[in-house]
């Protein structure tokens, strides 16, 4: 039956798009896996990072690497084989400089939203293991204000402010306003300084009940000074190492600023066919310095010694666009369609250097080093444009049946050039060779679910994802280089019976990704090393999620089990066949749980189980698996509540002897060390 008027209103107001489908679709009849995380739980948990709230989904492994920068892994796969998205709009730091950037404040946050597995068909180039989009909070036509102040032990200080409703009484709900402001900081158990602030105000006009104009600014400023971890020496710490131990110069820094603005026209052309065009432009830049690569000195076990690299990118401007047109109506059944094109544009100029510190005692670590001496010796411009075209379709073949179906051609296009400075005066000596690459990137999904009543659905689904082959080693003309492509298949299962009052949501997944570009050992004739892409892995797992709130009750988690392997690996003369992933834990899972009672006392408890990892592709560094439990107490009286947090309530990992747990690893020999026990108070009002 077509769908009339009230019907399409319904599914656009009540159904907004999805990460997964970029159309107003229901959760339950897409076939693939959604995490969300709210506001909500990131605050009861006393959470202040990306990390922090990228730990409420099993199956994904997030870390701050070098003590900046965040990274993950999702479903096995990181490095530049996962998507960050900005309100919708691609982020392209982490396809660019391998997986790993800063993300800084989470001011005026909504929610995040994960969508598992091959996403290219939605979102373009670089979409392997999965997509994360940061959601922030939209204007409301119902006016309230939210504050808060927070600080604990570490130096940890917090403060924020919320407020949204009419910008004017006169003009009702055509114009509303939203402005969040957030600042935090802290310093950890291991000397990590962070410091965040963070500022967004959106704008959101509506004429007419067909038209509707939104605009954001996001301003993002942050300083770390960086964390080298913990250098590994034959397969583990060595024996008296004290994991408190910081071997960075005092004179190591990161700085993160993020200016963007983003604007948006949505027009209802008629209730079932709709106009959207979207624009984001960004302007970031990172100077960095740190003491990065740490490792133990073969003729003296008893020394540290310490390499440095400092780069200063310069990301500007970082341009998307999305023009989408969607259409809800009958041709033989019903259908959901969503078709469009993408622009996007990056390009970054940095230099960068690299040099030496005098080494430090292992065990004191005691710094040996005034001021070090340093230069940019090289700058690289990367220039990067992506146009994409596709079309996705969700038809309802019956009252129990949905097909989605959904394609998408992405033309790529890279200029990368490194030029040599002089060390001096910071001018330029030699221009570099130019590079340029080319990428025509097909990517398709189908998907099937069934839906036998109001409480369960079942689907299954095949996805594809594309990305360049662009590693900076390959010489000039690397000659015919393949892209490296990711197919998921994947099969689920969601129950939510009881109205809603428990979700269970169950998949089963094997990814694979080919093409990967291998180094070979140098060849007698050139001396040089040789390139081809025999390279391949893949990852199989099985994952379960939980939903359950009634009344004061209410309690979350999830389980992932990840088997991510190389199948055909070869570098250097090195078999990796068989190896596990980096990064990668077999077992993962999280909970939270809270209960309030009438009178407006309440507790929550909960945590994180990580497995066993290995820090390199050799796999003979393992960092033990971990369990860390979380606590709250808090009190609400009318628009107030008070909140205690406690993060690693029993102060050690009790799953080893010892206690210690690790969150990070850089450069297969260094490890960073999980934080002790973590106390914080917060006053948090609401009107």
């Amino acid at each position: 039956m077509p769908l009339d008027e009230s019907e399409t209103m319904i599914i656009e107001e009540e159904v907004p798009p999805t990460t997964a489908t970029r159309m107003p679709i229901p959760k339950r009849e897409v076939a693939a896996t959604i995490n969300d995380v709210s506001a909500q739980t990131v605050q009861e948990r006393g959470q202040t990072t990306f990390v922090d709230a990228l730990s409420n989904v099993a199956g994904v492994n997030p870390s701050l690497r070098y003590g900046g920068f965040d990274h993950l892994t999702i479903r096995g796969f990181g490095g530049t084989d996962f998507l960050i998205l900005q309100d919708g709009f691609r982020d392209e730091r982490h396809p660019v400089v391998g997986g790993e950037a800063p993300i800084g404040a989470m001011a005026g946050l909504d929610r995040i939203e994960v969508l598992k597995g091959p996403a290219s068909v939605l979102y373009g180039v670089s979409a392997l293991g999965g997509v994360i989009n940061i959601i922030r909070k939209q204007p409301s036509a119902l006016a309230s204000y939210q504050a808060g102040i927070g600080m604990g032990n570490y130096d940890q200080r917090l403060a924020w402010l919320g407020a949204t409703g009419p910008v004017a009484t006169q003009l009702g709900s055509k114009l509303l306003y939203r402005l969040d402001l957030q600042t935090s900081s802290s310093e950890d158990f291991r000397g990590l300084e962070q410091r965040h602030a963070g500022a967004t105000a959106a704008l959101d006009f509506q004429p007419a009940d067909a038209h509707r104009f939104t605009a954001r600014l996001v301003f993002l400023k942050s300083f770390f000074n960086t964390d080298a971890g913990v250098p590994v020496s034959g397969g583990g710490l060595s024996r008296g190492v004290n994991v408190s131990n910081r071997y960075n110069s005092p004179f190591d820094a990161l700085n993160y600023e993020d200016l963007r603005a983003q604007l948006s026209y949505s027009y209802r052309v008629s209730p079932t066919f709709s106009f959207h065009e979207r624009f984001s432009i960004s302007s970031v830049r990172e100077p960095y310095f740190s003491t990065e690569t740490l490792s133990v000195a073969a003729e003296n076990p008893g020394q540290v010694v310490r390499e440095t690299f400092g780069f200063n990118h310069h990301m500007r401007p970082m341009m998307g666009n999305q023009l989408e047109l969607r259409w809800q109506g009958q041709a033989l059944v019903e259908h959901t369609l969503v078709g469009g094109y993408d622009f996007n544009f990056f390009r970054n100029r940095s230099a960068s250097g690299f040099g030496q510190l005098t080494p430090v005692d292992l065990l004191t670590a005691r710094e040996t080093q005034g001021a070090p001496d340093f230069a940019y010796l090289r700058e690289g411009l990367d220039r990067r444009v992506m146009h994409g075209v596709f079309l996705s379709d969700q038809a309802r073949l019956h009252d129990h049946w949905r097909l989605a179906l959904g394609a998408r051609l992405d033309a790529f296009s890279r200029y990368a050039r490194r030029d040599t400075l002089d060390p001096a005066t910071g001018e330029r000596m030699l221009r570099g060779e130019p590079r340029e690459d080319d990428l025509f990137a097909p990517s398709y999904r189908v998907g099937l679910v069934y839906l036998p009543s109001e409480w369960l659905s079942a689907y299954g689904s095949f996805n594809t994802s594309v990305k360049a082959a662009l590693p900076s080693t390959l010489p000039t003309t690397p000659g015919n280089v393949k892209p490296e492509v990711g197919r998921q298949a994947e099969l689920g299962l969601r129950v939510e019976p009881w109205r809603g009052l428990l979700s269970l949501n169950l998949a089963v997944f094997q990814i694979s990704k080919s093409n990967l570009v291998v180094v070979r050992p140098p060849t007698v004739a050139t001396g040089e090393p040789t390139f081809d892409q025999a390279g391949h892995a893949r990852s199989r797992g099985a994952e379960l999620d939980l939903a359950f709130h009634m009344g004061r009750f209410k309690v979350l988690g999830g389980y992932a089990y990840t088997d991510a392997r190389f199948v055909r690996y070869e570098s250097e003369g090195t078999n990796y066949a068989d190896k596990r992933l980096p990064d990668v834990p077999k077992h993962t899972a999280t909970f939270w749980g809270t209960y309030r009672t009438r009178l407006g006392f309440g507790a929550g408890l909960g945590g994180r189980l990580g497995g066993d990892a290995y820090t390199s592709r050799d796999n003979d560094v393992r960092m033990p698996r971990f369990f860390i439990a979380d606590a709250t107490l808090f009190y609400e009286r009318g628009p107030a509540r008070v909140q205690l947090n406690v993060r690693n309530l029993f102060d050690q990992n009790i799953l080893t002897s010892s206690g210690r747990y690790f969150v990070a690893t850089i450069y297969d020999r260094q490890i960073t060390p999980g934080p002790p026990r973590v106390v914080s108070l917060q006053l948090q009002l609401h009107f």
